[in-house]
């Protein structure tokens, strides 16, 4: 069974915050609630976050600030910006500091989730973009090293090689899947 997302709405007007809140509960998530983004920001340290709605204008550090320090913490949060204001430039503003999306309020309650598995899925691309980049980089170190220890002694030279290419082969046969083919080939090295 997996776990409720737990999203963190940060909202200067109470009322509206409550709002929010009842709603995401109501639609199954599991929410926290701070009154500016400085409250936010101690939720944001001390919480595991799936992710963020942030009003815009709020006294203090405002949305766009918050954006901008998240981005500088290295957190690959999904961080929605609510604004009162329906203004293009905004708009842009909010998706060049890397908001996953913008809302004009009043939101349509409804359509929220729709929004919010939107971030989720872009929080998740962007997480498996970086691990496949990261197994892409680890394979490469992994042959250069090969190479470099096939390259010490001519006797060995390509026989890293053709292990790892003799272990697809079996991987085919036995019709493994690719996490398994994988593995086997790193380990063929």
């Amino acid at each position: 069974m997996s776990r409720k997302k737990t999203i963190l709405v940060i909202e200067d007007d109470i009322q509206y915050g409550e709002l929010l809140k009842d709603a995401l509960v109501h639609f199954g998530y599991d929410v926290m609630l701070a009154y500016s983004a400085t409250g936010g920001m101690d939720i944001i340290r001390q919480e595991k976050l799936d992710l963020i709605i942030s009003d815009i204008n709020m006294p203090g550090i405002n949305g766009f600030q918050l954006a901008e320090r998240l981005l500088k913490m290295f957190l690959d949060i999904p961080l929605i910006l609510i604004t009162g204001l329906d203004d293009l430039k905004l708009i842009k503003r909010a998706l060049a500091v890397g908001v996953s999306d913008y809302l004009v309020k009043p939101i349509k309650l409804d359509e929220l989730p729709v929004v919010l598995e939107k971030g989720f899925e872009r929080r998740r691309l962007e997480s498996k973009k970086l691990q496949d980049n990261k197994a892409e980089i680890l394979l490469k170190a992994l042959k250069a090293l090969m190479r470099a220890l096939d390259a010490k002694d001519h006797y060995t030279c390509g026989h890293s090689q053709r292990v790892a290419a003799l272990a697809m082969l079996m991987a085919e046969v036995l019709g493994l899947d690719a996490e398994q083919k994988y593995t086997l080939h790193l380990g063929a090295y």
